[in-house]
């Protein structure tokens, strides 16, 4: 292990850098590791996601072998990168949050739907929300 920025880069144990630590193959995981060092828990997780998007079926294993990350964590951020808008987007409403605001005398306001130019307010057409 080589200490970098602070952190230590992950040796890699697949069968080809173990044999031919000077090959091609050697020399991209060692880059990949090399950019995993610089980066935090989330965005290493993001970028062996999007590896594996690219690497395409069955890269799962070799990736885990090369980076030190788990299947499940490489699997997450494979999810996340290919969905990345879903974390964003957060809880929707749902009709308990209009009864949970009445009860607790907070009046919910609106839940406006905004696109091209135009936008839709759901209360004044009666959906989800008491007049």
């Amino acid at each position: 292990m080589r200490k970098l920025k602070g952190r230590w880069m992950h040796p890699c144990g697949c069968a080809d850098c173990q044999l031919h630590p000077y090959s091609q193959a050697a020399t991209q995981h060692r880059a990949i590791n090399r950019v995993l060092v610089t980066l935090d828990k989330r965005n290493r997780r993001r970028f062996v996601g999007l590896l594996a998007i690219q690497w395409g079926r069955r890269s799962l294993t070799p990736l885990a072998l090369i980076t030190g990350l788990s299947r499940n964590t490489i699997r997450r951020g494979k999810r996340e990168s290919e969905h990345p808008i879903r974390r964003l987007l957060g809880r929707r409403f749902g009709p308990g949050d209009h009864e949970a605001g009445t009860l607790l005398g907070i009046d919910i306001l609106d839940h406006t739907v905004v696109g091209k130019g135009k936008f839709v307010s759901l209360k004044e057409r009666g959906l989800g929300f008491e007049r």
